[in-house]
Order: structure tokens, then sequence, then C-alpha cells
């Protein structure tokens, strides 16, 4: 028997060492699976924007990039009762749901309307660095002083923070070389030659790291620590997201053409990912998936005007869900997984696609309205040529009139 099984054994034996190999290659693949398919994931933000939100520049930057989607909580502007309100409906139920922000935007916020255990929650967050911050101060200032929040602002938050620069008292930024290239990468972009104005005065907290500075005035103009020493990294700007530097909504002024990219840049590096080695390439296509937004939204309106005068657009509107899902799509899905080649490649396929769909449609607005012209002059024509008619019959031709005869003159 024992040799018997021996053999049995031994004619298997290369059945048995096929099957060990594949169990190992199956081991390696699940092992390696998980992170090959969070690669994407793992590039995706999430961003609670909090404070004075509208207009901010970090909604332009969700809109236009595939990479960042974000919650809003206003709680400056309106009531107290409304914030609060706001923030019962869109603040995270719970603190894992909140660990899955990568960064909190305040911008210019009113921390009053937030409770005790919600501020506790967004500190333990940055804290264990689930989460990072990005802050601008103005009217509300003090009631960030007065929150547990203050302790990761790299700033002094015992001073006053003190407003400069307004009309036409112009600065502009001067970044500093010896850092990660957050900002230096645009300096070749002109960036240093921007001008703005509306800014304050902060004063940097020890161990933090000072990223630019305002000319002429000489201090600080973006500040970041990382909270802890382990926590998340934290930043404090000069000026506010709605002034000329980032925007120009809101004072009808700004020279930055590279706002939204700056902050692409600060939330990756935020994030701990690696920047990217040519700024350009990301800044064109979020240029690309902007336009795409611009004419997607022409698309559609041009179309709901077509429907209202009953033409049927459904054909148009399958070609453009195909575009939109799969070559938009595939272009999407490119760029979060970090094929920026491949994206831009698409997203600009997708921009000539929805193009010339915009022409169909706008030759479908043609035909729609081509009818309405035509029984308008139609109409228009007939009433002229009906009142012409009636003007020529009494009072060129005056057939219904009766001459006025000649009367006899009687005499007494």
């Amino acid at each position: 028997m024992p040799g018997q099984l021996n053999g049995v054994l031994e004619s298997m034996r290369p059945v048995l060492l096929s099957l060990m190999g594949l169990a190992a290659l199956a081991f390696i693949w699940l092992a390696f699976l998980p992170s090959a398919l969070g690669n994407g994931e793992a590039r995706r933000a999430r961003l609670l924007l909090v404070g004075d939100i509208f207009p901010c520049p970090v909604i332009v930057l969700c809109e236009s990039d595939p990479l960042y989607d974000y919650t809003p909580i206003q709680t400056r502007e309106i009531p107290s009762t409304e914030a609060q309100r706001y923030i019962r409906l869109y603040f995270p139920r719970t603190r894992d749901e909140l660990y899955g922000f990568a960064s909190l935007f305040f911008v210019d916020a009113d921390m009053d309307p937030f409770t005790g255990q919600q501020v506790a929650a967004m500190l333990d967050s940055v804290a264990k660095g689930h989460s990072g911050t990005f802050w601008t101060f103005g009217p509300h200032y003090s009631s960030v002083v007065a929150c547990m929040l203050e302790a990761v602002v790299p700033h002094e938050m015992s001073h006053e923070f003190k407003q400069w620069s307004w009309g036409n008292d112009f600065y502009t930024v001067t970044f500093r070389r010896n850092l990660p290239p957050v900002f230096t990468s645009f300096i070749d972009l002109g960036l240093e030659k921007v001008r703005a104005y509306g800014c304050g005065q902060t004063v940097p907290r020890p161990g933090s790291t000072i990223w630019g500075d305002l000319v002429p005035f000489g201090w600080p103009w973006m500040t970041s620590w990382r909270y802890g020493g382990n926590g998340g990294v934290c930043w404090v700007a000069a000026d506010d997201l709605d002034h000329p530097w980032w925007s120009g909504e809101t004072y009808g002024f700004c020279e930055n053409k590279y706002a939204i990219d700056v902050l692409a840049n600060i939330i990756t590096y935020t994030v701990g990912q690696e920047l990217p080695d040519d700024v350009l390439v990301p800044i064109r296509i979020r240029r690309e998936f902007l336009d795409y937004r611009s004419r997607k939204s022409l698309f559609v309106s041009i179309l709901e005007f077509v429907e209202k005068f009953g033409a049927d657009a459904g054909s148009l509107y399958d070609e453009f869900s195909r575009v939109d899902l799969d070559i938009v799509g595939q272009a999407k899905a490119s760029y979060v997984e970090g094929d920026y080649d491949q994206a831009l490649a698409g997203i600009r396929q997708g921009n000539e696609e929805v193009k010339a769909l915009c022409d169909k449609a706008l030759e479908a607005r043609e035909r729609a309205l081509l009818w309405i012209f035509l029984v308008e002059w139609l109409a228009v024509s007939g009433t002229s040529m009906f009142a012409g008619f009636i003007v020529w019959t009494l009072m060129v031709r005056r057939r219904l009139y009766r001459e006025v005869a000649t009367t006899r003159l009687l005499t007494r």
C-alpha cells in the first residue's frame, strides 16, 4: 500500500505543482488587487466648504476636475438659525463620515452656529490626520478664536487679524524657492506678476512653513504646518478666496488665471499625494472639462428651447448620452487613474462631439423657428394686404360713396 500510494502521489506531482503555482498567482493577484483598484479612488478628495462660500474658486475647481467633490455649509450672510439648519442638513452625521473629508475649507467662516461636539469632531479628524484645513479670515475672526479649532491654525490667534491693502494699494506674491513645488511650478506662468488687493496680516506660529510673501508689505501670504506633527496639513492665507488674487466675481478684478490650479496643488499636497511634474497638463485637462461643461449647458438649453415648439429631440439626446457616458466618462476614469494623456485625448474628443451636437441642435432650432417666422409672416402679410384692400376700396376707389348732387338755390 505505501508503495502504491507513493506511485499515485508521484503521478499526480505535476498536477499538484500546477495547482500550487496557480494558488500562488491567485494570492499575489488578490494581494495587489485592492491597491490597483484603489489607486484611482485614493486620488479623489472630498472637501467640506464652510463659511462665505458663494462665490468661491473651490466650487469652480470641483466643477472642472473629476478628482474633487464638495459639500457646502453656508454660515455667513444668513441668519444664525438658517446656518444651523444647513449644518443639520449637511454636516457629517458620524465621525467616520467626517474622516472621509480630505480637507475642511473655512472661508471667513462664522463658527458660532456649530455645536461644541461638532467642533470637537473636526478637531479630532485633523489631529488624527484624516483631514487638513484651509483658513481665511474676515469679520468673523473672533468666532474662530473662541472655538477649539483655533489650535490647528498656523497663525498666532492671540494677534488681531488686521486687514490692509484696499482700492489701488496693490501687492504681488513672491514664492519661496526652497520648498516643494506647490506654488513654484507656477512661477514660469507669471504668477508672481499677478497684482491683487485686499489682504490681512498673519503672524506664523513657531514650527510653521511660510510659502510666499506679500510685496511690498513683507508679511507672509501663505503659511502651513502639520498639526501636532502627525495630524493633518493646515493652511492659512492672508487674503480671502473671493478677493482679487483668487477670483474676480466679487470685486470685478482678477489677473490670476490659475487660481483653481493653485488650489488643486494645495489639496494634492495636503492629502500627501505626488505633485504633477508638468503643471500644464492638468491645467489643460481642467480647461477642457470646463469647456465641456459650458457646451453641455448650451446644448441642453437649446434642446429645451426646441422642445417647447414640439420638435422631436430624442435622437440628439441619445447621441449626447453616448458622448457623455462613453467618451467623457472614460476620459474622467483615465484622469482619476492618472493617465493624463488618455484623459486629455478623450475629453478633447468629447468636446468636438458636443460641439457638433450643438450645431445639430442649432439647426433643429432654426427649423422650428422657420415655421414660426413663416406663420408670423403670413399673418402680418395677410393683415397688411387686407388693410390695404380696405383702404384702397374706401379711400381711393370710393365705391361706397355717392357724389353729392348739385342743388338749386331758391330765392324769394
